[in-house]
């Protein structure tokens, strides 16, 4: 029997993973909503030798994190031919999420995300963080050891976030959603407020996240003690925090209020029992002041 068709005789797996809002072209739905679900079902999935490949949606740039996992069994469908792929798969699989239904050379599996706060899942998320350990467990302690040689030594880890500019697709008529990075919101005197902070509190770093790795963000986002961000993407890492770490969330006073009232970082630092404080900002481009910054961080 050549190769070939022992290959034949191994099914594929049609895997669809439902987030509960927004898009997963944008890192929070794809973080909490896609990966972490994929990675919690990894071994029954795209690391089961049971199945020669397992076909998922292409998720827009967020492509790029699905191909650090580096699996040779992982395959990557544009969004509107995995749909297709999937239209005849069994009703009974959109109920029973994790099991795969089918016969013939393929199978299909429905899958889903944790992407808003009344589906948060602190267990799913330590789950994931070991599945990923597991699996680009030495990328992760590379990038801690280098973000070590940037922090203070003997001095607490803060880290600030600085929003960075978004990948052109964003603008795209290919987006799902547009809009993304600094163009969606920034702080004006971002760098008066990192050098007042870092005058306040003891030296910062000051970060964009735009093109680091995943394992760089888990390292990151695993070793600091404090995190200072404006709301936004950046803070769904905080499936990674360790415990105890404090979170300062920079809130324009102009987001919409369903927004402010769902409480998507808050409420996902309370997931991972973090201390948590706002500080409030007039609009999506305004100044922070850094006093009320400094305030938060000493008062949680």
């Amino acid at each position: 029997m050549t190769e070939r068709s022992v290959l034949l005789d191994i099914p594929e797996l049609h895997l669809t993973v439902k987030n509960h809002g927004g898009s997963v072209e944008h890192f929070h739905h794809f973080l909490l909503g896609f990966l972490v679900p994929l990675v919690c079902h990894a071994k029954t999935t795209w690391l089961n030798p049971g199945y020669r490949t397992v076909l998922v949606r292409s998720c827009g740039p967020m492509d790029g994190i699905l191909r650090q996992l580096q699996s040779t069994r992982l395959g990557i469908v544009d969004k509107a031919e995995h749909a297709r792929l999937g239209k005849g798969r069994p009703r009974l699989g959109m109920m029973l999420k994790g099991v795969a239904l089918g016969n013939g050379d393929r199978r299909h599996m429905d899958l889903r995300g944790y992407d808003y706060p009344v589906v948060y899942n602190a267990r799913a998320f330590a789950k994931a963080q070991a599945g990923l350990c597991e699996i680009i467990g030495d990328e992760i302690e590379a990038a801690r050891a280098t973000l070590e040689r940037k922090f203070a030594p003997a001095a607490p880890k803060i880290v600030v976030i600085q929003r960075g500019e978004a990948d052109p697709f964003y603008l795209s008529k290919a987006a799902e959603a547009r809009g993304a990075g600094a163009a969606r919101r920034s702080i004006a005197n971002h760098p008066q407020m990192v050098e007042e902070v870092s005058q306040g509190l003891g030296p910062v770093l000051n970060l964009k996240l735009e093109g680091m790795s995943l394992a760089g963000q888990i390292a990151l986002f695993s070793s600091a003690d404090m995190i200072i961000a404006q709301h936004g993407a950046a803070l769904s890492n905080l499936i990674w925090a360790k415990p105890g770490a404090r979170v300062i969330e920079i809130m324009p006073r102009t987001m919409p209020k369903e927004i402010q009232d769902v409480g998507f970082f808050s409420n996902l630092a309370r997931c991972k029992r973090l201390p948590h404080a706002f500080v409030w900002q007039e609009h999506d481009h305004a100044a922070v002041d850094p006093l009320a910054v400094l305030a938060a961080a000493r008062g949680i």
